[in-house]
C-alpha cells in the first residue's frame, strides 16, 4: 500500500492484513485526494476511524498543515506511528490517538481551534456513519465552513444534521464519499 498523490507519492504505508480493517480502494482514495487537493493545502485535518491512516496521509502529502489520526485499535496506532516515522513526518504535523472516534468528538474542547476537514471511514454495515454526522454536527471539532467527508458503501445514503449540510456525493465502485459542509447561522438567515 502506498501514498498515491503529492509530495509523499510512492512512499509505503504499513499494512498488516486484519479482518477488522478495510482500506479505501486506491482508485477511490486517489480521486478523493485530487478532489480535495486545494482544500487540504495548509488545512488542519482529522482522520477518524483512521485504520492504516491512508486518507490522512494523502492530506499530509498534499501539504496539510496538520493531520491528527484517531483509531481505536492500539496495535494499528503503533503501525500508524511507525509509518509516519518512516515518512519523516514530524510531531508538529501529526498526532496519533488510540481513542474511540465518538468519545474523541465528545471530549473536544470548544476552546480548541477545530479542524478544517474531518475525514471518516467508519465500519461498513453499521449505523456509525449517520451517528458520526450527528456527533460532528454538535461538536466544536469542525470549524465553521469546514468539510466532513464520510466514506460508506455505495448503497448508504446519508443526511446532514444541524448545521452540517450535505454538499455532494461521489461514487467510486462500491465506495461512496459524502461531502458535508459546516454552515453558519448567518448563512441560514440570509
Amino acid at each position: 500500500m502506498k501514498v498515491l498523490t503529492g509530495a509523499l507519492r510512492g512512499q509505503s504505508i504499513r499494512f498488516r492484513p486484519n479482518p477488522s480493517l478495510r482500506p479505501t480502494p486506491d482508485k477511490a482514495r486517489e480521486a478523493l485526494a485530487q478532489r480535495m487537493r486545494a482544500i487540504f493545502e495548509n488545512a488542519t485535518v482529522l482522520d477518524l476511524f483512521s485504520g492504516t491512516g491512508a486518507l490522512g496521509m494523502e492530506a499530509l502529502s498534499l501539504e496539510a498543515r496538520r493531520v491528527d489520526f484517531v483509531e481505536l485499535e492500539r496495535r494499528q496506532c503503533t503501525e500508524l506511528q511507525k509509518t509516519l516515522s518512516d515518512l519523516k513526518v514530524g510531531d508538529e504535523r501529526c498526532g496519533v490517538y488510540a481513542h474511540d472516534a465518538f468519545k474523541f468528538l465528545q471530549g473536544f474542547s470548544s476552546e480548541g481551534a477545530g479542524y478544517d476537514v474531518i475525514l471518516a471511514d467508519p465500519p461498513y454495515d453499521t449505523d456509525d456513519a449517520q451517528r458520526l454526522i450527528s456527533a460532528v454536527g454538535v461538536s466544536p471539532a469542525l470549524r465553521e465552513g469546514g468539510w466532513l467527508v464520510v466514506e460508506t458503501r455505495k448503497k448508504n445514503l446519508l443526511e446532514g444534521s444541524g448545521m452540517l449540510k450535505l454538499y455532494d456525493t461521489r461514487l467510486y465502485g462500491d465506495t461512496r464519499f459524502s461531502f458535508f459542509r459546516q454552515i453558519s447561522r448567518l448563512t441560514l438567515d440570509s
